[in-house]
């Protein structure tokens, strides 16, 4: 306990083998260089010295060295680790409001792992089309059908529920619908526009996210 391996400045003229070792105490590696550095993300993982003082610049220092240090070994798993890593540090040395972060920490942390979580964005696709089903469901009067598009001789359907989630699904993923649209007067424009956006943003980010993981 309260032990460190430091190798902070230290220069190796050679390969630095830290694989066979058993790594019990913090690390600090500030500005170590060396040709290549040969170590296991779970050697490293909770032992860097600069995160556990909060020194959150240096963190970030570091899991960025980390991040070139395990592409260079073609671990891109660690890698991509690293980099997250990386984007937490770079958030918590950042100066600016409270709020602000908690934005970044919902919406690039939770939500997509700094783009190194492609089914983060999944669950966060769902969770946007369940919340705008329930909006949508909770202004169904500002919702209008549109009898031209139903050749049914039956009375006008109820904008249920059910009714709702195929809504959101259809303004989500941008292919429309016919029967259903929103009134000229009222939320119901601002509500469809909002989640068409989002949708557009978050479906892009999946695909590139996904797109990256699979050429790699």
């Amino acid at each position: 306990a309260g032990k460190t391996l430091d190798l902070s400045k230290a220069v190796f003229g050679r390969p630095l083998q830290l694989r066979s070792s058993r790594i019990d105490a913090m690390v600090d590696l500030h500005m170590v260089e060396a040709p290549q550095i040969l170590i296991w993300q779970h050697q490293i993982a909770g032992h860097l010295k600069s995160e556990s003082e909060k020194r959150w610049a240096a963190a970030r220092n570091d899991y960025g060295s980390l991040r070139i240090v395990f592409e260079q070994n073609h671990d891109y798993r660690a890698m991509d680790w690293a980099y997250y890593n990386f984007c937490r540090m770079r958030r918590e040395s950042r100066k600016g409001p409270r709020w602000l972060k908690g934005v970044e920490w919902f919406f690039l942390d939770v939500g997509a792992g700094y783009g190194t979580k492609p089914m983060n964005i999944g669950l966060l696709m769902a969770l946007v089309v369940f919340v705008f089903t329930f909006v949508h469901w909770g202004f169904a009067s500002s919702f209008i059908y549109n009898v031209e598009a139903d050749q049914r001789p039956t009375g006008l359907p109820e904008f249920g529920l059910g009714t709702a989630l195929y809504y959101s699904v259809a303004t989500f993923t941008t292919m429309g619908v016919g029967d259903w649209v929103p009134a000229h007067e009222g939320i119901a424009k601002i509500m469809v526009i909002t989640e068409a956006f989002i949708g557009l943003l978050l479906m892009a980010l999946f695909v590139a996210m996904l797109t990256r993981k699979v050429i790699r």
